[in-house]
């Protein structure tokens, strides 16, 4: 079957630039939505590198899922005392 891969980013949420004018990074929060599976959501962190041209190309991106969530237990009643 055909898995549907987008990565949804929420937009940067920190952006800088070094004082040299030609590196920067990005972070923010994504999401991966796979099909038939739960989204993995985390965090990612893009360094980027301005060309000759003036443009900005991606040198390096990085990607950290959030740890999985902790299963709920229901709490046991209260012993009884007799």
């Amino acid at each position: 079957g055909n898995r549907c891969v987008p990565l949804a980013r929420r937009g940067p949420e920190r952006a800088t630039l070094a004082s040299s004018g030609d590196f920067g990074q990005t972070s923010g929060r994504y999401a991966l939505l796979m099909k038939g599976a739960p989204a993995v959501e985390g965090r990612y962190f893009t360094v980027w590198r301005k060309d000759t041209s003036g443009r900005w190309r991606i040198v390096s991106n990085a990607y950290l899922a959030n740890p999985p969530a902790a299963p709920v237990t229901p709490a046991r009643p209260a012993a009884r005392r007799r």
